[in-house]
Order: structure tokens, then C-alpha cells, then sequence
């Protein structure tokens, strides 16, 4: 049966009227609910069968900078007319490196440990290692 109609019609009347969306189809195995747990619970247990959960050590760290680096889009001057085309209105004073800090929490078995708080140009060895714990 020939309708005599665009293909690009048939997907504007199919989308507006029947509220579907097309998408593209991906080639892949089909994973049920049931063997996506069992699969993860296999992968769990070979990521501990090689080590006992209390010698699991869970750790993470972030910079904070509290001198962001400027950025001329988003912060504006305010200035008055005569200073306009002073050489001042184009001057952003950043420091090569900002001040920061980084912070080192750790998670293990036992529970939480306290945060480390370090310095930026503070050296990290296994002596101030031993020093926080």
C-alpha cells in the first residue's frame, strides 16, 4: 500500500500525535535484571576474594582554591567614565598558581578517619604519612 507521503512526515505525524521518539539501535547483548545483579555480585566478590574487607582502604582527594582565577567573561568591572580607557580597566592581577588546598579523607572497614588538610607546597612522603596516622 502506497500512501504517497514523505518519509519525514510519517516520523512528524508519529512524534506529535502518538508522543514517540526514534532512536538509533545499539548492537549489544541483552542483559535481564536478573543477570545484571548476578554479574555484579560475581564481580564483587572477586574484587574481595583477593584481600579481607578490612584491609580495604577508601580514600579520595580534592583541591580547593579560595583565589579563583579570574575570568573575564563572567566578572565584570565596575568603572567609572574616566577610568574606561585607563590601562587599569584591562588589568587582571592572577597569581601563576592560586592558593589552594587539598583535602584527604579516608574510609575503611573500622569507619571514617579524620580529614587531612595539606598545604599546596607541602611534600608528601611515608614520613608525614605516619605523622597524620
Amino acid at each position: 500500500m502506497n500512501l504517497k507521503i514523505s518519509c519525514g512526515s510519517v516520523q512528524t505525524i508519529v512524534k506529535r500525535q502518538f508522543n514517540n521518539k526514534s532512536y538509533k539501535l545499539c548492537k549489544g547483548q541483552f542483559f535481564s535484571a536478573q543477570s545484571k545483579a548476578l554479574r555484579l555480585e560475581k564481580k564483587l566478590l572477586a574484587d574481595l576474594q583477593v584481600r579481607r574487607v578490612s584491609d580495604l582502604i577508601w580514600t579520595n582527594e580534592k583541591i580547593f582554591t579560595f583565589e579563583p582565577l579570574f575570568n573575564r567573561q563572567n566578572q565584570r568591572q565596575l568603572l567609572s567614565q574616566g577610568d574606561s580607557n585607563s590601562p587599569k580597566r584591562r588589568q587582571a592581577h592572577e597569581p601563576l598558581f592560586p592558593k589552594s588546598f587539598m583535602v584527604w579523607p579516608e574510609l575503611t572497614s573500622n569507619g571514617k578517619t579524620l580529614f587531612v588538610f595539606i598545604n599546596r607546597n607541602e611534600k608528601i612522603n611515608s614520613g608525614s604519612a605516619k605523622i597524620w596516622f
